[in-house]
């Protein structure tokens, strides 16, 4: 089996493991038992490739593996497994090396590639946003003409909310006014 990662070759690859996962999100319902399962597809695919690096070129071919690992970007992936021909872009998340003294000029590693899907292209969810900056752009205008509502009176009136209140005490003022006349007796049997 043949793989190319970014211009770097595998020569001699041990293993490969495929590592796929579903994308399940899990809502617990209050007084529901079990969960509500939403499915939003699945997550990229993952390579764990483990091989080695032998002979005067490994140290090389692993400088370029590393230096590819700390761009931190999409690379193309090529490989030729079981017959069947597979080239796209990936990124590549985890490299273990490992060297042994017994074997100088041989490197192994595992290492964990992603499948790389491109963002999406910027305005193809524009709908929203437009209809977001529309409603801002209609309740600025709104506020905006608040001052001559006002002054053309379509608004109603505002008062001074204590004025219909001014007299609410007048009846408590009159009842108590006889008071101080009755605790005259009494001052005059405590000798106050």
């Amino acid at each position: 089996m043949a793989i190319e990662l970014g211009g770097v070759q595998f020569p001699r690859v041990h293993r490969i493991v495929t590592l796929e996962q579903a994308a399940f999100v899990y809502h617990r319902i209050p007084g529901q038992a079990g969960n509500l399962v939403q499915n939003l597809g699945r997550d990229s695919v993952r390579l764990q490739i483990e091989g080695i690096f032998y002979g005067p070129k490994a140290q090389e071919s692993l400088a370029r593996l590393r230096d590819l690992y700390l761009k931190r970007s999409p690379v193309d992936f090529v490989a030729d497994i079981t017959s069947g021909a597979y080239a796209g872009r990936v990124t590549l998340d985890r490299l273990d090396v490992t060297q042994a003294a017994d074997a100088p000029e041989q490197f192994s590693y595992v290492l964990i590639i992603t499948e790389y899907v491109p963002p999406p292209k910027p305005g193809l969810n524009t709908k929203l946003i437009d209809q977001k900056v529309k409603l801002n752009a209609k309740q600025m205008l709104d506020l905006a003409t608040l001052p001559d509502e006002l002054l053309l009176g379509s608004a109603p009136e505002l008062t001074n909310p204590f004025v219909p209140l001014q007299g609410a005490l007048e009846p408590v003022r009159s009842a108590s006014g006889g008071l101080l006349s009755a605790m005259d007796g009494m001052k005059k049997i405590l000798g106050a």
